[in-house]
């Protein structure tokens, strides 16, 4: 069985903030610091999700070297141009689809 992927990747900004609140709103996790010191903690990866740009980065080089096993996309991409990316998606799935449909 040939797997394949659709990783659809998230701004880094925008995990960063997200996963500052979370760690600040759930007790299991007993964060208490400010911003400017998570922010550190999540460019050196010692966070929850460890290391967001070699996480994404894998799935990247994976895409590039085999595109008909990896699709990768961004959300913002996904929000700005959906039409573009339900057409790139259903084509990456071998599933026929117009603008129309």
């Amino acid at each position: 069985v040939k797997l394949r992927y659709i990783f659809v990747a998230r701004n880094a900004k925008d995990v960063c903030v997200s996963l500052y609140h979370h760690a600040r709103a759930f007790q299991s996790f007993a964060y208490e610091g400010d911003f400017d010191h998570f922010f550190q903690m999540y460019l050196h990866g010692e966070v929850e999700s460890g290391s967001w740009l070699d996480f994404n980065l894998d799935f990247y080089e994976q895409h590039v070297q085999n595109p008909e096993d990896v699709l990768f996309l961004t959300y913002e991409d996904m929000h700005c141009n959906p039409v573009e990316n339900v057409m790139r998606t259903a084509k990456f799935m071998n599933v026929e689809c117009t603008k129309e449909r």
